[in-house]
């Protein structure tokens, strides 16, 4: 069983095994509806059934998802930053959502870690670009709000008692600083963002409301160069990076803990960030 199969079964249960099975018919008839042919499944799938192939002769990629919510939040926000830097949208279902291909599509990932200069430069670009997006009134009704998603720290979970009170403090702390909210990506690491031609361009964002700052945590691999790097980058406190980072790293762990995924690697850097903070 692949990763994508266990996080399925994981989350889902019965209804995701089900759906696992009814995926070959799925794409058959999508395929038929869309004029799609030569679909052939990614090899990097964590959440999401997502297959390269051709609609006509364009190259498309085609994603199902069982999170029929999350699906169309992430349609909404890519025509959102569709000027921005994103993944343009060709088609789109409840369950089903269809792009085009970026060419040769490989990740940022591939600078790591002989070119790592250059990826942090390419990171933070792009996400000051995607943060020029307007925040419109709809928005604000479509997509949490990151006040809302870190109540789930004031839970309880099966992690250090440090870090979890560590965490709620600086969530209280943080979210009280007065500064502009933008609509964030969210899950804006090194895979999510492809080269098109010449040009990077993000995919597979999550939609949240919050503060630049709290987006810079999912491409950070060496927690005390990399929040340097960002701290002078955006001109932000050193301090306030490293906190944001800690807190965020920490709703990751609930987050897996929740959905019965291993969270080690998160755990690993909070123990490496927590003496920085």
């Amino acid at each position: 069983m692949n990763t994508f199969e266990q996080n399925i079964i994981s989350i889902y249960g019965s209804r995701g095994q089900k759906w696992l099975r009814q995926l070959p018919t799925l794409v058959q008839q999508i395929a038929q509806a869309w004029d799609l042919n030569n679909l052939r499944p990614i090899e990097t799938m964590t959440y999401n059934y997502v297959l390269s192939g051709f609609q006509k002769e364009k190259p498309v990629v085609l994603k199902l998802s069982l999170d029929e919510e999350r699906l169309y939040k992430e349609t909404a926000i890519l025509k959102i930053f569709k000027n921005y830097g994103a993944v343009r949208v060709l088609n789109s279902d409840t369950h089903t959502l269809l792009l085009e291909q970026l060419i040769p599509g490989y990740s940022l990932k591939t600078y790591l870690p002989e070119r790592k200069d250059e990826a942090r430069l390419v990171m933070c670009q792009i996400m000051g670009r995607l943060h020029q997006a307007p925040l419109s009134q709809n928005s604000k009704t479509l997509f949490p709000s990151i006040s809302d998603l870190l109540k789930i720290l004031d839970k309880e979970w099966n992690i250090p008692t440090e870090y979890l009170v560590k965490a709620r403090f600086l969530k209280d702390k943080l979210l009280n600083y007065s500064q502009s909210y933008v609509l964030l990506h969210w899950d804006l690491h090194h895979d999510n963002i492809l080269l098109q031609d010449k040009e990077w361009v993000v995919i597979d964002p999550q939609g949240v409301i919050g503060p630049p700052v709290s987006e810079t945590w999912a491409f950070i691999v060496d927690p005390a160069s990399d929040t340097e790097y960002i701290a002078s980058y955006f001109n932000y406190s050193l301090e306030n990076v490293r906190q944001w980072y800690f807190v965020r790293l920490i709703l990751a762990i609930c987050w897996n803990l929740e959905d019965h995924l291993d969270p080690e690697h998160f755990l690993q850097l909070a123990e490496r960030t927590f003496p920085l903070i």
